[in-house]
């Protein structure tokens, strides 16, 4: 599970603020220094650059009101150029040049979010809502330790922030630390009290930490799992199967999770009401493992779906360069699942365009349709290791875990783009 943050940038300062602070630097005897343009003359009177730089600041934002943000970036850079020496008018480009780092976040341009977020942070290194955006795209990028770094550089700054304090939450439920994701957003919601997606995060947390405080933990080298007094019997032979899973895959995708792996045994009731999943769901890892026991058939049932939820956080230092398919490939893989049978279904059904895969796969409402979804995650995995191909697979985990893009290690290790790669996948199974 991932937390999207709702980005923004505060309120800017006024021209006429800016105005009076040039005025009175030149009144106190303390000239701003002017950047000129390389045809403007040699030297330029201190009011006149005043005039100018109040006149695009006030341009700037007037354009910013009206969600021109990249015209707003020129005018505020117009007016940083005549008074480079003004913090409110550096201020003030930093957060234009954030609102176009969200603007190009939302349209999925990357690259130019992530350009001018970091533009934005060089003039106001310590603006919690700039350092936050920094934070949104190192988590699109698929670096989300990088990411939690930023956020807490966001908190340090910006504790009194109710969008800080929710992403700060995020963070540390994500690294599975209930309690601390619990006083963050308590804090947020103080100060946003009319957030209701937020209310509602946190409603379900508190009925996570309720659930765990009644359970006993088991212990191994790698695992800790939360379970009630009539599951003890199934939580050790969690506790073993998943140790042999970190084994085995640990060896496979050659990494492991840094610390202990918290697994929590619930009801599929308390499953449900703490998770907030689509009825389909049978495990979940968002920080902890979580598996519904009550309703298991069988043993062996729930500890292949053990398996599969570990995959997911052996996985989970990648973020978003781990895609839904890669994801849900390896884990089913893992799980025990045939592939063969899988590339069965796949081959007998309509493909599923590459975009679809990338997604995520809980948010599939349609339950066939979530099927066809996982069997093609598993078919093209397995295809992607078959033979010479799984050198290569290993070969672009490898990059993967060493920071490498999604794009640029499978493009190393295959030759080929992943778009190619599929096509190719989906030619193996016309044959």
């Amino acid at each position: 599970m991932s937390f999207v943050t709702t980005l923004r940038v505060p309120q800017f300062s006024s021209g006429l603020r800016t105005g009076a602070f040039l005025a009175a630097l030149i009144a106190g005897g303390v000239t701003p220094t002017i950047a000129l343009a390389e045809d403007a003359a040699p030297s330029v009177a201190p009011s006149a650059a005043v005039d100018a730089a109040v006149r695009h600041n006030e341009r700037g934002l007037k354009l910013t009101n009206e969600g021109r943000h990249l015209e707003a970036v020129e005018a505020f850079r117009r007016a940083y150029k005549a008074a480079p020496d003004d913090l409110v008018i550096r201020r003030n480009l930093a957060l234009a040049r954030s609102n176009v780092a969200v603007q190009f976040l939302g349209k999925g341009d990357l690259a130019n979010a992530t350009h001018n977020a970091e533009e934005a942070l060089k003039l106001a290194p310590d603006d919690p809502i700039v350092v936050l955006n920094v934070a949104a795209c190192r988590d699109e990028q698929g670096f989300p330790a990088q990411a939690a770094e930023f956020v807490r550089r966001a908190r340090k700054v910006g504790a009194d922030d109710p969008h800080v304090r929710t992403r700060m939450g995020a963070v540390l439920y994500r690294e599975g630390d209930l309690a601390g994701a619990i006083n963050e957003w308590r804090a947020a919601a103080k100060l946003a009290p009319g957030d209701r997606a937020l209310a509602a995060r946190l409603a379900r947390a508190e009925k996570a930490a309720a659930a765990e405080a009644s359970l006993t933990p088991q212990l191994s080298s790698h695992f800790e799992v939360l379970h009630d007094a009539e599951s003890a019997v199934l939580a050790s032979l969690v506790l073993r199967e998943l140790e042999d899973a970190h084994r085995v895959v640990g060896a496979d995708i050659q990494t492991s999770p840094t610390g202990p792996v918290k697994v929590v045994l619930l009801s599929s009731e308390q499953f449900r009401s703490t998770t907030g999943t689509n009825t389909w769901v049978a495990g979940l890892y968002d920080g902890r493992i979580r598996l519904p026991v009550k309703d298991v058939p069988e043993p062996k049932a729930l500890l292949a779906r053990a398996r599969h939820e570990y995959v997911h956080a052996a996985l989970a230092p990648l973020g978003k360069r781990a895609p839904s398919w890669l994801h849900e490939g390896i884990a089913q893989v893992h799980e025990g699942r045939s592939a063969a049978a899988a590339t069965a279904r796949v081959r007998r059904a309509s493909a599923i365009p590459f975009a679809d895969l990338t997604s995520s796969f809980a948010s599939t409402r349609q339950e066939s349709r979530a099927r066809l979804q996982y069997d093609t995650a598993l078919a093209f995995v397995s295809w992607l290791r078959t033979g010479e191909r799984g050198s290569q697979f290993r070969l672009a985990m490898q990059r993967l875990f060493n920071d490498w893009t999604r794009e640029k290690a499978f493009d190393d290790a295959y030759g080929a783009s992943l778009p190619d790669l599929y096509d190719r996948f989906q030619q193996a199974l016309r044959r």
